[in-house]
């Protein structure tokens, strides 16, 4: 995970989803040109929940998968939302005052980017619309899309 750590590093002042859109898609295109990994993966779910507790659970399910895909593959390299968007990070840009939209239209940008090559989709993931929407781009921009039916 040494990509986070240094991304982590890279924006550690960021305040504003914009700025942490440009340093991701930088950063990434930097690691994978210097390690041309075999796929770079997204893993994707559901995060909204009722409560902070679940909110909480569900990040780090996210953060598990990730981890368990780079430790399977190590040839390859994995992240999610949530090893982007950390405590620290989602309160210093505020991200409850972060729209819906915004957030999807982030994660368009992203995966439309042409650094990730493929999305893989937890399991529940169909009741997130943020995940559903990801799955439409992954889609219509022909990544390969993984359905994991297991849990970690």
């Amino acid at each position: 995970m040494a990509f986070i750590k240094k991304f982590q590093q890279a924006i550690k002042d960021t305040i504003s989803l914009s700025e942490i859109r440009e340093t991701l898609v930088t950063n990434l295109a930097k690691f994978v040109e210097e390690t041309q990994p075999q796929k770079v993966g997204f893993v994707a779910g559901a995060i909204t929940a009722p409560t902070i507790e679940e909110i909480n659970q569900n990040r780090a399910r996210l953060v598990r998968f990730a981890s368990h895909l780079n430790k399977q593959h190590p040839d390859c390299f994995f992240f999610s939302s949530a090893d982007i968007f950390t405590d620290n990070v989602r309160e210093r840009i505020n991200s409850s005052q972060v729209s819906h939209e915004q957030w999807m239209d982030y994660w368009r940008t992203i995966l439309n980017a042409n650094l990730i090559t493929d999305l893989f989709l937890t399991p529940g993931w169909k009741k997130s619309a943020g995940t559903r929407d990801e799955h439409k781009t992954a889609k219509t921009i022909g990544l390969n899309i993984h359905q994991l039916n297991y849990e970690v």
